[in-house]
């Protein structure tokens, strides 16, 4: 899921709503933001792949986020895991990819809590072989000390006890024990397991012992930072994933991607998605717009509310946290909004061929009129949604050090170093969010995060 070694921002958005004179205003969910008492909240993440140390660097990141109005960060701690042998490391195999130091992820924690801003730890494990974590598996029934089990499990656990510290200690609201780690949950048909109803059962055990120990490194019942965990769109809503990890007592709170699409590639068992429509289909979102279309951002609206409605809220009564929404700037991206790299795709949406690495035409008004319909399809829905968190691909701003990109008056340009398409792209995308985001008072409770990343990370071809 990683592939760029720069240090990279998956923004959180705090802040809300103006009067934006988009076609149609008024349709079934507003988009005037009202924080904690109507929509859920945003913020901003921070993450870095790069290897050497910089403190002032991550803590300046925290302060142009603050500056920009932003009043949340989501930082993303990673670790590394050989899949075969279970053995951490704070590199990938080559150590090109690292992640934030325990000073770094102290700091930019710190810097936060300075300015006021509310603070989620929100871990990640990547693998050494930087092939797919959500394919990351160590047999629990494997009980043999020195094995690659008892050794990833033991690693993992040591790992989320100094990061659950540190966030305690910093002051982090929310600490998730762990990101999108499909087959750990027990929910990837694609692990062959020969006692099913055991293997499960010994991952929800292997589970319990790793929310325990993260727990007690917060405080136990005493302890004032949630703890969630936070699982891939396709797997959310698995009844595996519900016997695991949702399950239990100490988890506050279902954290989870929400890359509604339409035609996954990830087509799996338990999935509960009723008419797979997504976004919007592939024919729904064919036509390359040259304005904000009032009649697209009402279809995807009623798409997603759908999907929030009759899937998400259904999962478990806790507070809901969509940790990931994102989509990129092409035509017919409301229909896989996870997809960021479709030059890379060797066929077109109708299964027929095209050479791998030519032009994907680009829809910067989809990708905008999207943004804006599933903020109105949250609309009212705070009780039960707490935060959204966008992730939106290669958006030029703050991964080096400039001037991050979501505030009033800035130009986003395209950056050389990355190749996957132009970032400005994205402006119409970054302006209709700010002007959401800009002129509420201070929201009052709870966050979104919206997640900005910049260069050739490649993420969600094989989550």
């Amino acid at each position: 899921m990683l592939r760029h070694n720069l240090l990279h921002l998956r923004v959180a958005a705090t802040t809300a709503v103006a009067a934006l004179s988009l076609a149609g205003s008024a349709r079934a969910g507003d988009f005037v933001y009202r924080p904690g008492t109507s929509d859920p909240t945003v913020g901003m993440n921070i993450w870095k792949v790069t290897t050497t140390e910089n403190v002032p660097l991550v803590e300046q990141q925290v302060q142009q986020m603050y500056a920009s109005g932003l009043r949340q960060v989501t930082i993303i701690p990673i670790t590394y895991v050989n899949p075969t042998t279970g053995a951490f490391s704070s590199t990938n195999a080559d150590g090109t990819r690292g992640g934030l130091t325990n000073a770094e992820l102290t700091a930019s924690i710190a810097k936060a809590r300075s300015l006021g801003m509310s603070v989620t730890v929100n871990p990640m494990v990547q693998r050494t072989d930087d092939g797919s974590r959500s394919l990351l598996y160590f047999d629990p029934l494997v009980t043999t000390p020195g094995s690659s089990t008892e050794t990833f499990w033991s690693g993992y656990n040591s790992t989320l006890t100094n990061w659950a510290t540190i966030a305690k200690n910093a002051g982090a609201q929310r600490f998730n024990v762990g990101s999108e780690l499909e087959a750990l949950e027990g929910s990837n048909p694609n692990i062959p397991v020969t006692n099913p109803s055991a293997t499960l059962t010994g991952l929800r055990d292997r589970w319990s012992t790793t929310i325990n120990v993260a727990d007690a490194a917060l405080g136990g019942t005493a302890a004032t930072t949630k703890l969630g965990y936070h699982s891939n769109h396709w797997s959310f809503s698995n009844a595996k994933t519900k016997f695991t990890i949702w399950d239990n007592a100490k988890i506050d709170y279902v954290a989870l991607s929400a890359y509604y699409d339409y035609d996954p590639p990830f087509s799996q068992p338990g999935f509960t998605y009723p008419g797979r429509t997504g976004l919007a289909t592939p024919t729904q979102s064919a036509t390359i717009q040259s304005a904000s279309d009032p009649a697209f951002v009402s279809l995807v609206e009623a798409n997603f509310k759908a999907w929030i409605d009759n899937v998400v809220l259904g999962v478990s009564t806790k507070p809901i946290v969509i940790q990931e929404f994102g989509i990129a700037p092409y035509n017919q991206a409301a229909s896989e909004p996870w997809e960021f790299n479709w030059n890379g795709r060797n066929q077109w949406l109708d299964g027929t061929p095209r050479t791998a690495g030519s032009p994907w035409p680009y829809d910067a008004f989809e990708a905008r009129d999207a943004i804006e319909a599933v903020l109105r399809s949250l609309d009212g829905k705070s009780a039960r949604i707490e935060e959204i968190n966008f992730w939106l691909w290669q958006w030029s701003g703050g991964f080096k050090g400039e001037p991050f990109g979501i505030k009033p008056g800035y130009t986003l340009t395209d950056d050389p170093t990355t190749t996957l398409f132009d970032e400005t792209k994205n402006q119409l995308g970054s302006d209709a969010l700010f002007s959401y985001l800009q002129t509420v008072p201070e929201p009052s409770v709870m966050v979104a995060t919206v997640l900005v990343l910049g260069g050739a990370l490649q993420r969600r071809r094989f989550v």
